[in-house]
């Protein structure tokens, strides 16, 4: 129990105001007001919308198999500390974090937003530089509409 208190309340109070920022609107996983609801409203937009635009279109949706388990500790490390400067915070996020082994655990807070905040690179990359536009993260599942 005490180990769910600590991770809510590293969640809610380091990690979220610190990583939310810089997540896509379309990266609708482990936020307030997203999750599977917002995901499935922001497909159906989606395909909706190729359909009134194009003839044809195709969907690729793909998962990244044992995710949590194969998160590199030392990259996620450099990627936090390029988001949080406070050094009380850095080691109860590092020991959260090294906890763990391999990878992050299933299931608590504070891997949820660890383990989209990983993936965040990725989101960007697709959406500011492949210019893919109609584009979903939802947490480890990506739907990449390519409209033909």
């Amino acid at each position: 129990m005490q180990d769910k208190i600590v991770n809510h309340l590293v969640a809610r109070f380091i990690l979220y105001p610190a990583i939310l920022p810089c997540l896509l609107d379309v990266n609708v996983a482990s936020r307030k007001n997203m999750g599977t609801k917002r995901g499935l409203i922001l497909m159906k937009q989606f395909i909706r919308n190729c359909k009134i635009k194009y003839d044809k279109y195709y969907i690729l949706k793909c998962d990244i198999s044992q995710f949590f388990s194969s998160i590199d500790h030392n990259i996620l490390k450099s990627k936090i500390l390029r988001r949080i400067k406070d050094k009380d915070a850095l080691k109860i996020i590092f020991d959260i974090i090294d906890s763990y082994s391999p990878g992050l655990g299933i299931g608590s807070m504070t891997s949820q937003i660890l383990a989209i905040f990983y993936l965040n690179d990725l989101d960007h990359f697709i959406k500011e530089t492949l210019k893919i536009k109609y584009y979903e993260g939802y947490n480890l599942f990506l739907f990449f509409p390519y409209i033909i």
